[in-house]
């Protein structure tokens, strides 16, 4: 086998597992919209978790692109930074939860949007997962507070996103 086509495969892989990583970061999302709907008290823990969980994500996913441009470690420390300002943002929306600015309805909603932003940010890093992620949470955040049943708007509009996002990676597999 050519030292080109092991490098095709090498690729289509990293993008086959990066879409299974999307994918699985979608249904974590989903599940997070309906836990801050349902119990914004448990959403905190949950959407704490979550950064965590995409911070590590995105540096995996960031990891091949990274070997390309040459600088691994400059995405991680990018991504450490990145993650951590964005908890940083999280945990003061919760202090203004405790002193009583904001109700749990409220900071529920202003999390979410803020992991959007982060989520979508990251996709300068790490590419067009992140940024279909994001758009996707900013989309969950405008229809949680507009629309009273909205899970199935999110879940299909959540489907429309994956599929998406699998043509576009077929596309460029070949």
């Amino acid at each position: 086998m050519s030292e080109q086509n092991v490098q095709a495969t090498d690729i289509t892989s990293v993008r086959n597992i990066n879409t299974i990583i999307f994918c699985g970061l979608v249904i974590l999302a989903l599940i997070g919209v309906v836990i801050t709907d349902v119990s914004p008290e448990i959403a905190h823990a949950y959407w704490v978790g979550m950064l965590v969980v995409y911070g590590l994500s995105a540096m995996y996913c960031g990891k091949k692109r990274a070997t390309i441009k040459g600088g691994l470690a400059g995405i991680v420390v990018k991504q450490i930074i990145h993650w951590t300002a964005t908890l940083v943002a999280v945990l003061c929306v919760y202090s203004l939860l405790h002193t009583g600015s904001l109700s749990y309805d409220e900071t529920g909603i202003i999390i979410l949007l803020i992991i959007a932003l982060g989520t979508f940010l990251a996709g300068i890093q790490v590419g067009i997962y992140f940024y279909a992620l994001g758009f996707l949470l900013a989309l969950a955040t405008v229809i949680v507070a507009y629309v009273e049943e909205f899970m199935w708007i999110i879940v299909i509009a959540a489907m429309i996103i994956v599929v998406s996002v699998y043509f576009w990676n077929r596309r460029k597999n070949r």
